[in-house]
């Protein structure tokens, strides 16, 4: 089942509420995380560095890898994936196009959506009716 936030532009809340969802789906599966970005020059963003520090999110950037609460976290953008078995996918305001290719990405176990924009949140939920916000 898919999950989504409803909030628009840099939002703490929205990011920790994410990471808090994709985090109970991994661990009840026993799964990793795909935090997927539209690019890695959005992967230090202020709600990131806000939640967990500058510091931890220059590291999660540099490694691409981080474990929060026990999880395993996987950085990836459509052009560079690293993770080849299933995984929750944490998409973090990524555009419809690409989330639509989360969507049927053979490794997507589930879900989670912060979207970026007011226009981008009813878009997906007008496309994804059975989405959970959270």
């Amino acid at each position: 089942m898919p999950f989504h936030t409803r909030s628009h532009g840099v939002d703490v809340g929205a990011l920790q509420r994410g990471i808090e969802k994709a985090t109970a789906l991994a661990s009840a599966a026993g799964l990793d995380v795909i935090y997927l970005l539209p690019t890695f020059a959005n992967a230090d963003g202020d709600a990131l560095v806000a939640l967990i520090g500058k510091h931890a999110a220059e590291t999660f950037k540099k490694n691409r890898e981080a474990t929060i609460n026990g999880v395993r976290f996987h950085m990836e953008t459509a052009l560079k994936k690293r993770v080849s078995g299933p995984a929750i996918v944490l998409a973090m305001n990524v555009s419809l196009e690409q989330l639509a290719k989360a969507q049927t990405d053979h490794r997507t176990a589930d879900l989670v959506y912060i979207t970026w924009s007011d226009v981008e949140l009813e878009q997906y939920e007008a496309a994804n009716p059975g989405s959970v916000a959270i």
